[in-house]
């Protein structure tokens, strides 16, 4: 039995090499593209939380707050002057934030958010300017989104083929040759960023009222950015 596996063994080693040196020639590239779409949609996020009145009174300290301001206190008086700067109540929608974390020896806070849909950015620097209630922890874009999405994201995939197709055709006439049939064609990744969060717009926002003459930051967060890549194999004929 030994013997034989042996022999086995040593078929195996002298089994010829396949050669692919008959496969057809190709060059493989990756392509990719990109697209600035406005929206036609913004869900802009409002939280706020409960919190305690000594918070806002000057020289009071941790353990002197006591008086506990509710939701059921803070929620109509965001709504009420939301409605006073042109906020429709179709428009919002209320969500439920679960509780904020608070140091031992004292309540948890609820929190919660509201949504709020808008068409216009300048409606969103309204907001950003006057929505003043206590309370209020954040207002942050928490979604762009545009009807026409899924055309475009077709269109960005198509530019990308394109792409990696001009670099194969330039890539391979250097050497005297031309590409044939595409062979395969394959998605890297699904688009990272089909619609653009911002987690930190109400600070980048406050500090750009605040008299900085850069706002940048504050434009890209107007625009939905989509990115796509594509890798393709093509004939080299």
């Amino acid at each position: 039995m030994k013997k034989t596996f042996i022999l086995w063994i040593l078929a195996i080693a002298l089994l010829p090499v396949i050669s692919f040196a008959d496969e057809t020639p190709y060059i493989q590239v990756s392509g990719s593209a990109e697209m600035e779409i406005t929206p036609d949609e913004i869900i802009l996020a409002v939280g706020f939380s409960e919190y305690f009145e000594e918070e806002y009174i000057a020289g009071k300290k941790y353990e002197d707050y006591k008086t506990k301001v509710s939701l059921e206190k803070i929620e109509p008086l965001v709504i009420k002057q939301l409605e006073e700067l042109g906020i429709k109540k179709e428009q919002m929608t209320l969500i439920d934030g679960g509780n904020n974390w608070r140091q031992r020896g004292k309540d948890f806070l609820k929190r919660k958010e509201l949504h709020i849909n808008i068409k216009d950015f300048k409606v969103v620097d309204k907001l950003m300017t006057y929505l003043n209630v206590r309370g209020i922890d954040y207002i942050n874009i928490a979604e762009l989104k545009n009807k026409d999405m899924t055309e475009f994201r077709k269109q960005v995939k198509i530019n990308a083929l394109k792409a990696a197709k001009e670099k194969a055709e330039y890539l391979v006439e250097s050497v005297g040759q031309k590409i044939g049939k595409v062979l395969y064609i394959v998605e890297v990744a699904d688009n990272p960023y089909p619609v653009f969060r911002a987690k930190n717009m109400y600070s980048n926002t406050a500090m750009m009222m605040e008299g900085s003459d850069d706002s940048s930051n504050y434009d890209e967060f107007k625009k939905i950015k989509i990115r796509y890549e594509i890798q393709a194999k093509f004939e080299i004929l």
